[in-house]
């Protein structure tokens, strides 16, 4: 505010010494705007007496009156306002057209003597007059500017001296003013910002107390180990997860390098798998850890290089996941898979996928019956080999049965013919699926053409 009372205060006084620079001049204008008026309405009694003389009718005349008139009204106001001033030489103008104009009034009305008023002789004569009145005026006009002019100027650099004078005295003044303010100011955003830092940094503080309590309860609640290490490998800190699997004590730990818990067979891979990590993110690798009474465990870690802020490493991160529940259950999976695959294999009725009308994953017998050999295509048109009588009515079932039909017939026969054109009865035991993630059936097909023929010839014994 103090600011802004300093600058108002000089604005103000630089608007009215401007406006005392604007008002000088006024009083010399004015009085030049009068002479100018004059020396116009004059110019116009030369020209209405020229026009008399080329064309001396009574309009004219009575025109030229009326134009000497207005000089005439002029040169009284010129008197009355300006002449006593006399800043502009109007005294002068006064003394040169006052008494033209009057004399060229008294001619207009009673005439020069042994002429009158509308004669060609005395027009001639005021237009004389009025000419070398005209030429007078013009000169003295022409002075009176120079001498404006001057008046101006001194007058102008008087007040430019005293202004400038005035704007050095606040220009110092809003100096001190700024530097004064500019100290208390400072002093307050020190203590602002002293405030703002006590403030910040007991938010920090509950922050960081917030964040150890969630870091240790997460570290608590994770059901795998987790290990943080120096950039040599040196063990700094382990949750009680490990405790528990491994059996050590947390002081049997502490200090020791993580690769002294590796099984020998892959501490070689553990160490370059390190030096990759430093270069980049590694992913999840497994090794085998040796507990405390000998026994080892497969893991898969998942480590990853802790960073300042300048990106240097100064540590690593370890989660240990204990896999060997999901090994045991991968290998009975794949133990099973083997069984139901030697069982799918060495059967003796055809067993295969059907989706999309096609033929999906045939084991040998349905290869068999259908006419193929080693040479087996990616998907095989079933239809194709249905017997063209037989053809409507298995795909209507078909149809009936994916569609969920419960009294559709999931078990009965028909007739096939293979790739070398052979014909066989077959007897069909299908069951709706979902393959992946769309419907599908799977069928069990049984070549009964001998066994129809052997009935056929015991019916015939």
């Amino acid at each position: 505010m103090v600011i802004a009372a300093v600058i108002t205060t000089g604005i103000l006084t630089n608007i009215t010494l401007r406006s005392i620079e604007k008002n000088l001049p006024n009083a010399l204008l004015t009085e030049l705007e009068a002479l100018e008026l004059l020396i116009e309405d004059l110019a116009d009694v030369v020209s209405a007496a020229e026009a008399t003389r080329m064309t001396p009718n009574p309009e004219n005349y009575i025109q030229l009156r009326n134009k000497v008139k207005i000089v005439f009204d002029d040169v009284v106001k010129l008197r009355d306002t300006y002449v006593f001033d006399n800043l502009v030489q109007a005294s002068a103008l006064h003394a040169v057209v006052a008494p033209a104009i009057s004399d060229i009034q008294l001619w207009l009305v009673e005439g020069v003597p042994g002429y009158g008023p509308e004669t060609a002789i005395t027009l001639e004569i005021v237009l004389s007059r009025v000419t070398q009145t005209l030429s007078n005026a013009r000169t003295l006009n022409h002075d009176s500017q120079k001498i404006a002019q001057s008046i101006l100027n001194e007058q102008r650099i008087r007040l430019e001296h005293f202004l400038l004078s005035v704007n050095l005295l606040f220009l110092m003044t809003l100096a001190v003013t700024v530097i004064m303010i500019f100290l208390i100011v400072r002093r307050q955003v020190f203590l602002r910002r002293e405030l703002e830092v006590q403030t910040e940094l007991r938010c920090t503080e509950k922050t960081l107390q917030e964040t150890e309590e969630l870091y240790s309860k997460l570290i608590a609640a994770i059901p795998d180990i987790v290990v943080r290490t120096d950039v040599n490998g040196q063990i700094l800190f382990l949750n009680d997860v490990a405790l528990r699997i491994d059996g050590y004590q947390r002081e049997e730990i502490l200090g020791k390098n993580l690769l002294d818990f590796i099984a020998p067979e892959d501490q070689e891979s553990a160490v370059e798998n390190m030096h990759f990590m430093f270069d980049g993110r590694l992913g999840p690798k497994r090794y085998t850890i040796v507990m405390k009474d000998g026994g080892k465990i497969p893991f898969e870690i998942n480590s990853d290089v802790l960073r300042e802020n300048d990106g240097s490493p100064y540590g690593t991160v370890n989660i240990c996941r204990d896999i060997s529940k999901r090994l045991q259950a991968e290998e009975a999976l794949r133990e099973s898979e083997k069984q139901y695959r030697l069982l799918v294999e060495n059967a003796n009725d055809a067993i295969f996928i059907a989706q999309d009308g096609k033929i999906k994953f045939p084991n040998p017998s349905a290869l068999k019956i259908l006419g193929f050999t080693q040479e087996q295509p990616a998907e095989i048109p079933f239809v194709d080999f249905i017997h063209p009588s037989d053809r409507e009515m298995v795909i209507n079932r078909h149809r009936r049965r994916m569609a969920g039909e419960s009294h559709a017939a999931t078990n009965y026969s028909f007739r096939i013919i293979n790739r070398s054109g052979r014909e066989y009865t077959v007897q069909l035991n299908a069951v709706n699926i979902v393959w992946e993630g769309r419907p599908a059936s799977l069928n069990f097909v049984r070549d009964i053409t001998d066994q129809l023929n052997l009935e056929a010839s015991l019916r015939q014994a």
